[in-house]
């Protein structure tokens, strides 16, 4: 039971954790929302960990993650890695196989107010993360999403080559086809100078030797 008395809620204990916080490690959802329904704040960050949203992601909890975004959690804080909850989603081992993370990232990805982000910078991270994940399906969201996606982004330090590219260099098939089908640009830069897609395929897999033009 919480206590009525005039308690700071939001208060941080010597692991510097919230009572929220607390209640998300622990998939205590009905205390997840009895928290938030005393305006207890979603957004305080906790050091590295990030929001009490990064946690939830990474425990693939989908129940407490509908319940943060409803409260209206910011889905661009980052944690200590430079990782919004949406990038924890695309590099999590579960990214290739698991319903829930799916189900994870297509919430954030309906739920952002604003384009998205490369660890706050661009579009690119978020696309290039998930073709890594080789799931095609989480892919497709992104792609479809409703903030229309680049994916012919320009490569600089931080992506150094396109997610065709990128998709290519790790011989991901349904990938490459399904980019193309984005009208994925086959001749692209990687940085330090221009790549057809055909060289870039060639000391990789052959069978992404895409026939195309």
């Amino acid at each position: 039971m919480l206590p009525r008395y005039n308690t700071d809620l939001n208060l941080k204990v010597v692991t510097g954790q919230t009572p929220l916080a607390l209640a998300v490690e622990l998939g205590q959802a009905e205390t997840v929302e009895r928290l938030l329904q005393r305006q207890v704040d979603p957004n305080v960050e906790l050091g590295e960990t990030g929001t009490v949203l990064h946690p939830a992601t990474r425990r693939r909890d989908c129940v407490i993650v509908d319940m943060l975004v409803e409260k209206g959690v910011d889905l661009n804080i980052k944690d200590g890695k430079g990782n919004t909850a949406l990038l924890v989603a695309l590099k999590a081992e579960a990214a290739m196989h698991d319903p829930a993370n799916e189900r994870i990232v297509e919430r954030l990805l309906d739920s952002r107010v604003g384009p998205l982000q490369r660890d706050g910078h661009s579009t690119a991270g978020v696309l290039h993360a998930a073709i890594r994940s080789g799931n095609t399906h989480i892919i497709s969201t992104i792609l479809d999403s409703r903030y229309g996606t680049n994916v012919n982004p320009p490569v600089d330090e931080l992506a150094p080559e396109s997610p065709l590219a990128l998709a290519v260099r790790l011989g991901q098939l349904p990938s490459v086809e399904l980019l193309l089908k984005k009208r994925c640009k086959p001749g692209f830069e990687i940085q330090g100078g221009g790549c057809r897609l055909w060289q870039r395929a060639e000391p990789c897999h052959e069978k992404t030797r895409y026939r195309r033009g």
